[in-house]
């Protein structure tokens, strides 16, 4: 089966139904693009890349999870106050 013309999905992780929020077939640039415009949230997602020649061609996939700059830290709720 041939792959489809997206190279990476982004979901959202603060819901329970885990909706893509982006996506697209420009790989690694345009996920990145998408994450830096994005700084206080935390997607996670897969990135589909192709190694090999030909016959030997084949997808990599690799799980993408990004907590953004502006995302505040959770204090422990084992640590002391």
């Amino acid at each position: 089966m041939p792959p489809g013309c997206w190279n990476w999905v982004l979901l959202d992780s603060d819901r329970l139904e885990f909706p893509p929020i982006a996506g697209g077939a420009g790989s690694v640039d345009e996920m990145r693009s998408f994450i830096n415009s994005h700084p206080s949230s935390v997607p996670f997602g897969l990135l589909r890349l192709s190694f090999g020649t030909s016959t030997l061609q084949r997808p990599t996939y690799v799980f993408v999870y990004y907590i953004g700059e502006s995302v505040p830290a959770v204090q422990n709720m084992w640590s002391a106050p």
